[in-house]
This record gives C-alpha cells, structure tokens and sequence, in this order.
C-alpha cells in the first residue's frame, strides 16, 4: 500500500472510510453501513428522507429568501418542484409567461441570487437548475 501512496493513487493511511463516515455526519446524513468482504468492500449511503430535520443542521444546506417573489417566480417555483426535470432555459421561462428578455433574465437572475436557482453555462447554453439542498425563509 505504502508503493501506491507514495505514486499518489490510494491513500497510505487508510482514513476513507473515517473520512466519509465524518462527512455524511457533518451533512446531518445517517452514519453509512459498511460491510467488508473477502476481496470487496460495500457501502451503504443513507439519503435525508430517513429524517429531513437532520438537513436543517447542515452547514452545506444554503437559506433561501421566498419574500418577496414575484407571482410568476412563485407559480415557475411551485411548477418546478413537481417536475422530474428540474431546469429551464431563459427561453422557455419567457415563453411560458409570455415575457420579453430582459424581464426573463431579471426573474432568473434574482431566483439566483436568492439561492432558489443554480445557473449553469453560458450565453444561449445557460440553463437555471432548482437548488434542493435548500431551505426557505420566510
């Protein structure tokens, strides 16, 4: 082990399993289960749902601002929080409330702002994602 930590591709230390095991903690997740085979290893990572008050501890969890939307970011929220794909572009947000431009880009940007949005790309490849590992403030 120690030959493939000095090349730098495994640790020499073996601190991983800690080191997840401190992460998921640090991200109010359950403790994984971990069961160590013969030749393998498996872990089992727990997701939030188990108890999603543990989120709110989180120091990865980002607050969000919902005052003071406006009716059409608040209708294009409570839309988007039931759909699978959890993205738009500016042209389908300007489509779907009838909107010029700017106006578009002034909602998105400001959904942005407040954390309720991740913008990813650039120019005409940019889309607006629904952050999730958000919670709101009212």
């Amino acid at each position: 082990a120690e030959i493939f930590g000095d090349l730098k591709l495994m640790e020499k230390e073996a601190t991983g399993l800690e080191r997840i095991k401190q992460k998921v903690s640090e991200h109010g997740l359950p403790t994984p289960k971990i069961e160590v085979g013969e030749k393998t290893f498996k872990i089992t990572l727990y997701n939030r749902k188990k108890d999603p008050q543990k989120l709110l501890n989180s120091p990865y969890r980002t607050l969000r601002d919902t005052t003071g939307l406006n009716e059409r970011q608040a209708k294009f929220l409570q839309g988007l929080q039931q759909q699978k794909n959890k993205s738009v572009n500016r042209g389908e947000y300007m489509q779907l409330f009838n909107l010029h431009e700017k106006t578009a880009t002034r909602d998105l940007n400001d959904l942005v702002n407040r954390g309720l949005m991740q913008k990813k790309g650039v120019k005409k490849g940019t889309r607006y994602t629904y952050n999730i590992m958000s919670v709101n403030v009212r």
